[in-house]
């Protein structure tokens, strides 16, 4: 697997990758919602998208696949950042929160608290497939709101990995063969 960091998202940029994963940031709302529906649905890519972009009101209350994931109304403090894999193994999050995103009918919850609040929701789109992770890929340094730069661990590596098997139907393997 190789990654790129692209600068926008354009469907001419979006349709040259088969997976996407889309870090809470800020969004021209018209492309976003066009283009990665767009993507999605008739170009058969696959799209992570995480945080406020769950549909909380940070970015914009609801979600280009509401039969997914309806919104996230909720960002919920989560400084045990406990959560259970839907195969039962607990894991980490990265992130002293996260944003519960609240399932569509066509949703499948992936990742949870211990108390079975959703953190994670995947499903399927038209063509293609998308995974909302209420989480954000940054560390909560010291187990505080500080942030800082560290490889991905815990649920958020986890999740980049299924997504990527999720996505395109092909099992990931290191490079030493693993």
């Amino acid at each position: 697997v190789k990654a790129t960091v692209i600068s926008n998202i354009s469907l001419a940029e979006l349709d040259r990758y088969d997976c996407i994963f889309v870090p809470a940031s800020s969004y021209d709302k018209s492309d976003f919602f066009r283009n990665f529906k767009a993507y999605v649905e008739q170009g058969g890519g696959g799209v992570v998208f995480e945080g406020a972009l769950c549909g909380h009101s940070r970015f914009y209350p609801e979600t280009p696949f509401p039969e997914i994931v309806k919104n996230a109304p909720e960002r919920i403090d989560h400084f045990s950042r406990e959560a259970v894999w839907k195969d039962g193994i607990a894991v980490k999050t990265m992130y002293v929160d996260f944003f519960s995103p609240v399932p569509g009918k066509k949703g499948e919850v992936i990742a949870k608290t211990p108390k079975g609040i959703p953190v994670a929701v995947q499903g399927s789109a038209g063509l293609g497939k998308v995974i909302f992770n209420g989480s954000n890929s940054i560390e909560g340094v010291n187990n505080s709101y500080n942030v800082g730069e560290t490889k991905l661990f815990g649920m958020n590596a986890r999740l980049a990995k299924y997504a990527i098997e999720y996505f395109t139907g092909i099992q990931l393997k290191e490079k030493n063969g693993k």
